[in-house]
């Protein structure tokens, strides 16, 4: 038998470097030593290997990298892997299962430790990066308050695998969620699966719908009473609206003149007032508006439907327009400081102020008289609700044939409301009634100040 070549520290590295003369990438060191190299496409050097081979019966065990083991070690090794061999062990196979016993081991540790909070955070942050709520900037808001308020004091610390309908029914009786407010209730339910579905993709949970109301679900929802709640925003009676008008032009402020300018138009107080979308702060600006020929062009950006808008604005409106200050280098037209546009908070701020006043001249409150809330009591009236809802309530009473001086279908489109009559409507008819809505706006901004009717003098 041949005697068994020992190579020296440098000839190793020499071979480790491409050096010398030195035939092919496999190179035996000392007995069933060997140091493999392969050629690293990025760098053009060589990344090289311990391996210990054995012939008869044929063995291949790349052990460790040629950085991490000096020639010594990687000596000791390969007679450490001897003697395991003798002992009829496989040092390769036994290395392997631990490397998948702690993978295993590691991933029950994350799992034990994937909460439903932890997969509600990931899953908010995945919607934000896939633009979920980019046209809807108070979606992102109403997921956040509903996790916040209504479902994670109850399900925050459960693992997410075990959630089922059983939890989901726990949030509906956590203070009476689905008895008081079952329109609530309906949308932690679509949360709940959302984030439930993002799990299952990510292979965290076999139920992906454990809130679909069904089954054992749907029966033990059927046994609670629920409170009849009203899901329209309270609004006040349109009759009550000159008297309104005649008190909110004495409180001060631009948030003040941003709500006379919401009923004034009909419009959504969410298209003048601070939103974030994709990243970027919107409201309404000075460039949208051409006051020469009174029109307000709301971009798709902020309107609900997805489109571009041309809202017709009274005479009234651009007065109201006119008379508000600007601040220089400032784009938004309702601004409190010149920075940025004004809050929705900051409209609600106006109504309660309004409310104050009556209060304390011991006067009927601005509240919608059909609308109560958990207590009983009729909710204040809001400016989403009183804006629209007085608008189109004025513009088809019957009161002065109100209904007869303008086309429905006007009256429908001045609020951004998709007209869908039947299967065809929506893709072949396509009216403007670009006369009649300027007509509706102008009659409707003059009730609101004199108090009216067209035909009134």
């Amino acid at each position: 038998m041949p005697k068994q070549s020992v190579l020296s520290a440098k000839a190793v590295k020499d071979f480790s470097q491409g050096k010398g003369s030195y035939k092919g990438n496999l190179l035996n060191v000392s007995k069933n030593l060997y140091i493999k190299r392969t050629t690293n496409q990025k760098s053009g050097g060589f990344n090289c290997f311990w391996v210990y081979r054995t012939q008869q019966p044929y063995y291949y065990y790349q052990f460790a990298t040629y950085e991490s083991m000096t020639l010594q070690q990687a000596r000791l090794k390969a007679e450490e892997i001897t003697q395991q061999r003798i002992q009829g062990r496989d040092p390769k196979a036994e290395k392997a299962a631990l490397k998948d016993a702690q993978k295993w081991q590691k991933e029950l540790l994350e799992e034990e430790q994937r909460t439903f909070s932890k997969v509600a955070a990931l899953w908010l942050e995945s919607e934000r990066q896939g633009n979920k709520w980019r046209n809807d900037p108070t979606g992102e808001q109403h997921a956040e308050t509903n996790l916040r308020l209504h479902i994670l004091p109850v399900l925050g610390e459960r693992l997410i695998k075990n959630i089922s309908w059983r939890d989901v029914y726990e949030v509906h009786t956590y203070q009476d969620l689905y008895k008081l407010h079952k329109a609530v209730a309906r949308k932690c339910r679509f949360i709940i699966n959302a984030i439930c579905t993002f799990a299952n993709i990510a292979g965290w949970t076999d139920n992906a719908q454990p809130a679909v109301v069904k089954g054992a679900l749907e029966y033990q929802l059927s046994r609670i009473e629920v409170t009849k709640e009203s899901e329209n925003h309270p609004a006040l009676d349109f009759k009550r609206i000159p008297k309104f008008f005649a008190e909110l032009k004495k409180v001060e402020g631009v948030a003040a003149r941003a709500l006379e300018f919401v009923i004034l138009t009909a419009s959504r107080q969410g298209q003048i007032i601070k939103s974030v979308r994709n990243g970027k702060i919107c409201g309404a600006s000075w460039d949208q508006f051409d006051l020469e020929e009174k029109v307000w062009r709301v971009p798709a950006e902020i309107v609900k439907q997805k489109t571009n808008f041309d809202c017709y604005l009274s005479t009234y409106a651009v007065d109201l327009l006119k008379k508000l200050p600007r601040f220089e280098g400032c784009p938004w037209v309702f601004t409190a400081n010149g920075k940025e546009p004004i809050s929705n908070g900051a409209i609600r701020k106006t109504i309660q102020t309004m409310n104050q006043i009556r209060l304390k001249k011991h006067l009927p409150l601005w509240v919608d008289e059909n609308i109560l809330d958990q207590y009983g009591n009729h909710r204040a009236i809001t400016a989403h609700g009183t804006a629209r809802s007085c608008f189109r309530t004025w513009a088809t009473t019957d009161e002065h044939d109100n209904y007869k001086l303008f086309h429905p279908e006007a009256v429908e489109i001045c609020i951004t409301h998709c007209i869908k009559n039947d299967a065809y409507n929506g893709a072949y008819n396509r009216p403007k009634h670009e006369k009649t809505r300027k007509e509706l706006m102008e009659a409707w901004a003059r009730y609101c100040y004199t108090g009216k009717f067209p035909d009134e003098k």
